[in-house]
């Protein structure tokens, strides 16, 4: 009798054991997130046919052939320069809604074409009316924007309206108080007209960035630090990220133009030279990604740096940025080794960043470039630390389960290792 006592509590236990397991199982969620992209803005340049072509009404036919290839390299944005004048409105709205019927967003990275001398006008505009006439183009045009849009209203500020701010300490002082100023007037009127668009992005070429903006400036201005930078290596690139890790240690750093070749930086390269060059810079960025927030190749079509050769076919360097734009996906499932999926399990690469964590199945996915060895750290609480390497290649990589062994042999282990040994199969 008292042998039933003991084994009546034994076995309410078992059962309840048993029932938790099932429950858990049976309520795991189903979903795992696709991984992140690298950078959170990816955007290519239409220069040379929004703003050069802008008075070419013939360039109006390529819109939707270019959009189109836009979205084939997977930007979250497409870049687009027409001038904000009144007389070229009707193209730069064309070029929106080209951008609207494949789901993009816009990087506005235009401007009034009296602040540089564009298409015949005089290049004299004022700090004072450059912000007059900007919060009025934004008023005046609250359907041409969407939610999630960067507005810009001076890029390379350092080209016009007073001139180079590295001439003296006075204009030095107006170049920073003009950026503030413009982003302030710009983050107003989109809160007018309820926009959720983000202002500033003020691009400046590498050395006005080192050695004009401060670190009180960019705090000021969305604490993005945005360059247009080409370079003829990419240990030089390296070099001025670095450089502006330093100096602005809380920013973000956005590429607002990188590409090649330049020629009076690079010289002439055939297809494969340029994407091989192309490549080289993006594992730049990579391995900066955590202080990069968004890259914007300059340009799509039309310029000695093109990803479309005579505007129609794709080059070998179109496909090296579609690649890291949105990057191969490396999936899996994580588990002990009886099989039962292990959540909150931390996968990081060599360098200790994070990658993903496990969800409430076990599954993980990460992203990462393509073309090489990816050896990844899983580690959980209670477990063994394990080391795997994949090999990734120009497509989506699933890995069946990775097991992951207890640290201790504690009993309820023990227990469930002995019920899956005896129970019936």
């Amino acid at each position: 009798m008292e042998k039933l006592l003991l084994l009546k509590p034994l076995a309410l236990f078992f059962l309840l054991f048993l029932s938790l397991i099932l429950f858990s199982s049976i309520h795991a969620s189903a979903t795992t997130e696709k991984a992140s992209r690298f950078w959170q803005i990816t955007a290519v340049d239409t220069m040379k046919y929004s703003r050069d072509g802008a008075r070419n009404r013939d360039v109006l036919t390529k819109i939707p052939f270019f959009m189109s290839e836009a979205a084939k390299l997977h930007v979250t944005h497409v870049t687009i320069d027409t001038p904000y004048d009144s007389a070229f409105y009707p193209i730069l709205s064309s070029w929106v809604n080209g951008a609207r019927k494949e789901n993009l967003n816009v990087w506005y990275r235009g401007n009034f074409s009296s602040w540089e001398g564009w298409f015949g006008y005089p290049k004299n505009m004022t700090a004072a009316e450059h912000l007059a006439m900007t919060r009025q183009f934004i008023l005046s045009h609250p359907d041409l924007f969407q939610n999630g849009d960067i507005f810009t209203p001076v890029p390379e500020p350092e080209n016009g309206g007073p001139g180079d701010p590295r001439e003296s300490d006075t204009k030095e002082e107006a170049f920073n108080n003009f950026l503030i100023d413009s982003y302030n007037t710009c983050v107003s009127a989109f809160a007018q007209i309820h926009k959720n668009v983000f202002c500033g992005f003020f691009s400046t070429n590498a050395d006005i960035a080192k050695q004009i903006l401060t670190p009180q400036t960019v705090q000021k201005i969305g604490n993005i630090v945005v360059i247009d930078n080409y370079v003829d290596n990419p240990k030089k690139m390296q070099s001025d990220l670095q450089f502006l890790e330093h100096k602005f240690p809380t920013a973000k750093i956005v590429v607002g133009e990188y590409g090649a070749p330049i020629p009076d930086i690079n010289g002439p390269m055939n297809d494969m030279e340029q994407a091989s060059f192309i490549n080289s810079l993006l594992q730049v960025f990579y391995q900066n990604r955590d202080k990069i927030l968004g890259l914007d190749y300059w340009t799509l079509a039309g310029a000695s740096t093109e990803l479309l050769k005579n505007n129609t076919t794709e080059t070998p360097t179109f496909q090296t940025v579609a690649s890291y734009y949105l990057p191969p996906q490396i999936s899996g499932q994580i588990t002990d080794t009886l099989g039962d999926p292990l959540s909150g399990a931390l996968i990081k690469d060599t360098q200790g960043k994070l990658l993903a964590q496990t969800d409430t199945q076990g599954k993980f996915v990460i992203a990462s470039p393509i073309d090489i060895s990816v050896h990844i750290t899983i580690t959980l609480k209670g477990y063994k630390p394990t080391t795997k390497k994949i090999d990734v290649k120009k497509q989506d990589v699933h890995e069946s389960s990775i097991q992951l062994l207890p640290d201790t042999s504690h009993i309820l282990y023990q227990l469930r290792l002995f019920i899956k040994k005896y129970s019936p199969s």
